[in-house]
């Protein structure tokens, strides 16, 4: 952004003593050197301050007598001189100057960029997470990582570059989730490319949604235990799953042991599957909706899908297939599709 200053001066003797903040220290200058310098200078960074020049002062010690490098500039400014009619001097319009000057103060603001984060076998994810700015995305070497992530609001991708084969998020010790969107994250926060072996317990699970839309694509999440959704509980969220094998998960409160959607949650996903769930059912939708292309559900202990609340369910493709239970229970009857 650039902003320009016009002003005029009678003559140059109405400069007063100025110091440009953050350079050097110059001079105040009366009829010596040029506005042209003066304006050059301030350029750089400065400030200015326009009053008629003392003459009688021309023998103090100059403003920057004793000063070093490191001492603040300081802007010194004196009242005007009264004309001898005592009437105020004004900064003039005077013929020799009323083309006036022009000072330009350009004020700069670095843009942000995007980088690329790289994670190495045996270093941290999490640590690149909390190190990362919004639109960042971070590579992952092909490893075993022990640990939980949590994306902390953090609209960043996390890419397993040799895939879910080859790259693996263990927190299957734990009895926490081994992910977590919880903090508002929108769909630029994206998790793909891993295996998530979830914890167990209450509340142990894989992935972990409350009020959030998170990406999850190309994964596989596999031995999540949880009250409720043990590969996949979503409270309030809206995610897009895409491409995500969801495998071996339990729900300790029967529902959802594949993948849980309660609290007004609308989920999309594309080519998901739930496999070898335990519990009561192996979907979960409770006043929640998801639009659901391609993937199924198989060989679960219980039903495949259990709906309750106002919830609405459009399938697409769908392989509901070889489960113990009913391929859809509805304790409710459902609202519109979504």
């Amino acid at each position: 952004m650039e902003i320009a200053f016009r002003l005029g001066f009678r003559n140059l003797e109405d400069f007063s003593e100025w110091s440009p903040a953050g350079m050097p220290w110059l001079p105040p200058r009366g009829v010596e050197g040029t506005a042209t310098q003066r304006a050059g200078a301030l350029r750089g960074g400065g400030t200015l301050s326009i009053q008629p020049h003392n003459k009688t002062a021309a023998t103090s010690p100059p403003p920057w007598a004793g000063r070093t490098a490191n001492t603040p500039a300081i802007r010194r400014s004196r009242a005007p001189l009264p004309d001898p009619d005592n009437t105020p001097r004004r900064l003039g319009v005077t013929a020799a100057m009323r083309t006036g000057i022009f000072l330009s103060l350009l004020t700069f603001a670095a843009p942000a960029f995007a980088s690329d984060i790289y994670v190495n076998s045996g270093d941290s994810i999490q640590a690149a997470i909390d190190a990362a700015v919004d639109g960042d995305t971070i590579h992952v070497e092909a490893g075993t990582y022990t640990e939980t992530l949590n994306f902390g609001g953090k609209l960043v991708s996390v890419i397993g570059t040799e895939g879910a084969g080859a790259t693996t998020i263990d927190n299957s010790g734990g009895t926490t989730p081994a992910v977590v969107f919880t903090s508002g994250e929108t769909s630029a926060s994206s998790i793909s490319g891993f295996t998530i072996l979830g914890g167990t317990g209450a509340t142990g699970g894989g992935v972990v949604i409350t009020g959030s839309s998170p990406t999850i694509t190309g994964c596989v999440i596999d031995g999540g235990e949880r009250a409720d959704g043990g590969g996949i509980a979503c409270s309030s969220g809206a995610p897009t799953i895409t491409d995500v094998v969801i495998s071996n998960c339990t729900s300790l409160g029967g529902e959802g042991a594949g993948m849980s959607f309660t609290g007004g949650s609308s989920a999309t996903l594309t080519n998901t599957s739930v496999t070898n769930a335990t519990g009561l059912s192996a979907v979960h939708l409770s006043a929640s909706s998801a639009t659901w292309s391609g993937g199924g559900v198989t060989d679960s202990s219980g039903m495949a899908i259990l709906a309750d609340g106002a919830w609405g369910l459009s399938l697409a493709g769908v392989n509901v297939s070889s489960n113990a239970g009913h391929a859809l229970y509805s304790v409710d009857a459902p609202s519109a599709d979504p």
